[in-house]
């Protein structure tokens, strides 16, 4: 709805400007599509760990009203087929509102390529672009420094309330191997006790750049072009947002560093960018990076290299 509202827009301005720079009174015939082809809408994350799985939903027109809008948005009739290296592994079930998985309970193996071909009544047949696994990330070396001094709002590209809190540094390295270009994804979580939380509360952990590259996307992400087939060192800053809460308050973090595919890099890239442009009613039109031919979505793959750090 925002990206047919923002379109509108868009094209309203430029004809507002065309009529405002001549004084001649001009005729404009405006043409409005009534008919809209709904299409497949395909997303799924290929990884090693986890049994392959993808969930098959349709696009609605922004000018739809509500009343008429067909719901479910899933899939249930779909014939989802996985190819890996372009030799057929199985036709995936449905299993629960349009979420079809391997009935074998396959998992994708690392340097291997994989691709959905999805056919349903009533849309084109769809498919994404083939996906490689990439290798697992490796993790070289740790450090943990418990201060390395007091959180000064001007040193960093992120606010917090307070002042004065104690800074923690956890320091890695990771292998980036030669021979190719690799994106990588990068995700600190810290642990009370058996409990994951998110660094948002009661800590920020901030990352600005890696071997000279800034991180980018949502989630953050990066590729090896400012250290290719080196060591890079990651610094991880863990700042409390209170001061009387210090890092020794929680137990570990879980440091996890996986190497993503291209695709998912770009996505992850464009959705930053789309969510930045967002707010903007006069921004130009912006789409989400997606792979899939005769759609829309994403099928992107990921291999993760997740350690606990114990403070």
């Amino acid at each position: 709805m925002i990206l047919f509202i923002k379109k509108c827009l868009f094209v309203g301005s430029l004809l507002f400007l065309l009529y405002a720079c001549d004084d001649r009174s001009k005729d404009i015939e405006v043409f409005v599509q009534n008919e809209y082809e709904q299409q497949l809408v395909l997303k799924s994350l290929l990884n090693p760990d986890s049994v392959v799985s993808i969930a098959v939903h349709h696009t609605v027109s922004a000018a739809t009203p509500w009343s008429e809008i067909p719901f479910p948005f899933f899939v249930d009739s779909a014939t989802v087929t996985l190819y890996e290296d372009s030799t057929l592994v199985e036709i995936l079930p449905h299993t629960h509102h349009g979420i079809y998985t391997s009935a074998n309970g396959y998992r994708p193996k690392a340097q291997h390529s994989y691709y959905f071909v999805v056919s349903a009544p009533g849309y084109d047949t769809a498919y994404n672009l083939p996906e490689t696994i990439p290798d697992t990330a490796s993790i070289e070396s740790v450090v943990f420094i418990d201060s390395i001094g007091i959180y000064q709002p001007q040193n960093y590209n992120y606010f917090l309330e307070y002042y004065g809190q104690t800074i923690s540094r956890l320091q890695f390295s990771f292998h980036d191997p030669t021979g190719s270009h690799n994106y990588y994804a990068l995700s600190p979580v810290l642990v009370e006790g058996s409990i994951f939380v998110t660094t948002d509360n009661p800590f920020a952990a901030l990352t600005d750049n890696i071997g000279g590259c800034p991180l980018q996307g949502q989630p953050a992400c990066i590729s090896d072009e400012c250290f290719a087939g080196a060591a890079p060192w990651v610094n991880i800053d863990i700042i409390p947002y209170y001061g009387n809460y210090t890092i020794h308050n929680m137990s570990g973090i879980k440091l996890g560093l996986a190497t993503v595919s291209e695709s998912y890099y770009k996505r992850a890239v464009s959705y930053e960018n789309y969510v930045k442009l967002d707010d903007n009613v006069f921004q130009e039109p912006y789409n989400v990076y997606s792979n899939i031919q005769n759609g829309y979505g994403l099928v992107a793959a990921y291999c993760a290299n997740n350690r606990l750090i114990v403070f």
